[in-house]
């Protein structure tokens, strides 16, 4: 989903942070709205953003 806007990758660690443990404590009907917005607002691919949350962020 094109946006038209781009994060820089400094904004995207940021955001990862923020929505790692969101992600992690959440169901797994919960885990896929979080996936979608995480997808939508970095412009990330979802198989990609699944590696990425869940992994610990550094």
């Amino acid at each position: 989903m094109e946006t038209g806007y781009a994060m820089s990758h400094a904004s995207k660690k940021d955001y990862r942070r923020r929505i790692y443990h969101r992600y992690r404590q959440a169901s797994w009907a919960e885990q896929q709205g979080v996936l979608d917005e995480f997808c939508a607002n970095c412009g990330y691919h979802r198989k990609y953003a699944i590696r990425l949350l869940n992994s610990v962020p550094s």
